[in-house]
């Protein structure tokens, strides 16, 4: 094997090396064409049940440019996408997606879901809660409720519900990062409030401490009783304070 041979070998293995390593910060890493496969999209998420994955047969995914306007990437990227399925000229809403919506961050040349860990690799690390809150936004779009808006202040609902929040997002200080009592508000088929508990990390890591469930409230009752009377117009109905 001649001198330049070798050379040619060993810049090769390390550009490898080097293209190894780069991808190796991303998770979720799509094949090639990948990116708009529903069922590799879904399998790259742990979803491979082929049962589950029936819905999406015949279904073709598109790439549309997507941006958090109050997050600004913290690390070199192409670019972040959303993946809008289609069948038969229709587009799949996220919860008939298998484990959609999909959001793409293309890095290395390559594409790769937006994981929570790719999330927090994107967007992290996080100084001030000024900085998390909107960072705290946006995951919970993604990986909690895609239909669901963060609950800060009363106004962050008073346009669509007339009755005051049950609670307001609180956020504590503590070592390392921030515990967070999550209040979402959503519109989806059922007005609803809920409630999560979280601890986010400075690295911008987050662990569900208390997983998202529905607050009973007065609101909710509210929308009974808009139901009830649709059906029973004579009953007097009313919620008491208890509820």
């Amino acid at each position: 094997m001649s001198l330049r041979t070798s050379s040619r070998i060993l810049v090769a293995v390390a550009t490898a090396l080097i293209a190894t390593r780069a991808n190796a910060e991303w998770e979720a890493t799509l094949p090639p064409g990948g990116e708009t496969d529903p069922i590799a999209l879904n399998k790259a998420l742990g979803k491979t049940d082929a049962s589950a994955l029936e819905q999406v047969k015949g279904s073709k995914g598109q790439l549309r440019p997507h941006n958090f306007p109050d997050l600004t990437a913290k690390v070199a990227n192409e670019g972040l996408f959303r993946v809008v399925l289609m069948k038969e000229g229709v587009v799949l809403p996220p919860d008939m997606a298998g484990t959609g919506p999909f959001f793409l961050v293309k890095a290395d040349a390559r594409y790769h879901l937006l994981t929570p860990r790719n999330f927090a690799r994107l967007y992290g690390p996080l100084k001030t809660k000024d900085e998390m809150l909107p960072y705290l936004s946006g995951y919970a779009k993604l990986f909690l409720d895609p239909y669901a808006n963060l609950v800060r202040t009363a106004t962050d609902v008073r346009e669509s519900q007339k009755a005051e929040p049950p609670a307001l997002t609180e956020v504590t200080e503590a070592q390392g990062g921030w515990d967070v009592r999550l209040i979402l508000y959503s519109a989806y088929r059922v007005r609803a409030y809920y409630e999560a508990r979280l601890r986010v990390e400075r690295d911008g890591a987050i662990a569900v401490k208390e997983k998202l469930h529905k607050i009973k409230d007065r609101a909710s009752c509210f929308d009974a009783i808009q139901l009830l009377q649709i059906v029973r117009p004579k009953w007097r109905i009313a919620c008491t304070a208890g509820l």
